[in-house]
């Protein structure tokens, strides 16, 4: 091959990338612009751009302006997280990386499952001399629908993957000054107190770093109330696992009886009776949040 043929050959291959090159870019303008033949709902950009927009994801301004789909784009590229999400907010075996500690978790909310009336734990069928009676513990009805139910996520905490609340594992754990000097006695036991007190004592509780914590109302006492079990009336197990250190007593609620504002409704865990009495009475108390 001479001298000439070698120049004619690097000007094609050289001629060929430029024209590729500027194919692809005015492909890319055409398709920004909604004259492309791939424009519109098949547009891969378009699409990106839908998605972005849906998710709120980037703005359609920049500078420097690269057109409303490249600003999208780029400002979608560029977003950071102002918040850090827990295993409550991540579907249950799924793992992710905290933003905050860098650290990796799994998720403890059942996949595919949403929120609901709890199961009431009974699992045992008791017919009234008819096999073919149907009860609550033949049905089993109730959320969640599969996986664990109350997730111990490890930190002192528990999530019911029925309604999404999240409870104080152990009432007594949070001693050292994370609640006032009423709340626990000196045998690291649950201590008893008023209704004002227990609704002070759960608002002034900061806790695993949250700091929402609040007595629960009525019905959130009851969810996770166990009528399968018996003193206590509560956890999965003989152990009551994941729960610790739950008294067979009364628990306060928030919520006041309506005949008479100075009587509130609260929990037996002895066997899950529901039960009221006067504000001044003193029960034990299990802090909530959502």
């Amino acid at each position: 091959m001479n001298k000439t043929k070698i120049k004619i050959t690097i000007a094609l291959i050289s001629s060929t990338l430029i024209i590729t090159a500027f194919l692809g870019l005015a492909k890319v303008m055409a398709e920004q612009s909604g004259s492309s033949s791939e424009s519109g709902l098949t547009s891969k950009i378009k699409t990106l751009y839908d998605d972005l927009s849906t998710l709120t994801f980037g703005t359609d301004t920049d500078t420097p302006d690269w057109g409303a789909y490249w600003n999208r784009i780029k400002t979608a590229a560029k977003w950071t997280p102002n918040g850090d999400a827990t295993e409550a907010d991540v579907a249950n075996g799924k793992t992710f990386h905290s933003v905050n500690s860098r650290t990796l978790k799994t998720g403890s909310v059942s996949a595919g499952s949403d929120y609901g009336i709890p199961k009431t734990g009974q699992t045992t069928s008791y017919p009234n001399g008819d096999a073919t009676d149907r009860d609550d513990g033949y049905y089993e009805k109730g959320k969640p629908t599969s996986g664990v139910h109350y997730q111990d996520n490890g930190d002192g905490t528990i999530t019911d993957n029925a309604t999404g609340l999240m409870w104080l594992q152990d009432p007594s754990l949070a001693g050292g000054g994370s609640y006032p000097n009423t709340w626990a006695t000196a045998l690291n036991t649950p201590a008893t107190m008023t209704w004002a007190n227990a609704i002070i004592n759960c608002e002034a509780l900061t806790y695993v770093t949250y700091s929402d914590w609040r007595l629960p109302n009525i019905k959130e006492l009851q969810s996770i109330v166990n009528y399968g079990r018996l003193s206590p009336a509560i956890g999965e197990s003989t152990l009551e696992s994941p729960w610790v250190n739950t008294q067979s007593g009364d628990y306060w609620s928030s919520t006041t009886y309506a005949g008479d504002a100075s009587y509130a409704w609260g929990a037996d865990f002895y066997n899950g009776y529901v039960v009221g009495d006067g504000k001044t009475f003193e029960y034990y108390v299990r802090c909530v949040r959502q």
